[in-house]
């Protein structure tokens, strides 16, 4: 299969790495693609690297969005009214962004998506932020948190091998994305120079 992902190189060991995942792979559904990609091809064969498995992991999620036209979305964005916050993939509407934080597994790391959540809803009420994660066995402990009001800042954990995670992109095909406009600072005002 050849990736859809575009200005895609192969310059960086995950990149290359990704790549050679791809050639035995065909798209048929977002979870199937992930678990052939991630758990059938990258974890049988390569060695463990956190930066690597990471990056491969965001690559999965990334073509997933791309292979079901879900676009425009931002890889690796930061947002101006947000500072300090780096997120995975923001699909963006001035109403209500979705954040997608992709996580191959959680440990203490959905503290750092929740953090993420909390900061875009103090600008974007009705923001959604979903936690995409591998982790089979930490999934359903985290979104019954969720669920229960304990965790504020997320939406859903969603485990990305899961049909759920299936639903999740249907149902972002039926929204509508925008590329962002530049925000003028100071919108009003006389200018004295």
């Amino acid at each position: 299969m050849i990736s859809k992902i575009p200005n895609f190189s192969e310059r960086r060991k995950s990149d290359k790495i990704y790549s050679e995942l791809l050639e035995n792979i065909q798209f048929d559904r977002p979870s199937n693609f992930v678990n052939d990609v991630l758990i059938d091809e990258y974890v049988a064969n390569y060695p463990s690297n956190s930066s690597i498995n990471g990056k491969v992991f965001e690559y999965c999620i990334v073509e997933c969005l791309m292979q079901m036209d879900i676009t425009p979305f931002y890889y690796q964005a930061t947002m101006s009214l947000i500072p300090n916050v780096n997120f995975d993939i923001v699909c963006y509407n001035e109403i209500s962004p979705v954040v997608l934080s992709c996580k191959v597994s959680l440990r203490e790391r959905w503290k750092q998506a929740d953090l993420e959540g909390l900061a875009i809803k103090q600008v974007y009420r009705k923001s959604k932020v979903h936690l995409i994660t591998a982790a089979t066995n930490e999934q359903d402990r985290l979104q019954r948190e969720i669920e229960s009001g304990t965790i504020h800042g997320l939406d859903s954990c969603v485990l990305a091998q899961s049909t759920d995670f299936d639903k999740l992109l249907t149902d972002l095909t039926k929204q509508t994305f925008t590329v962002a406009k530049m925000i003028d600072p100071i919108p009003k005002g006389t200018l004295y120079n």
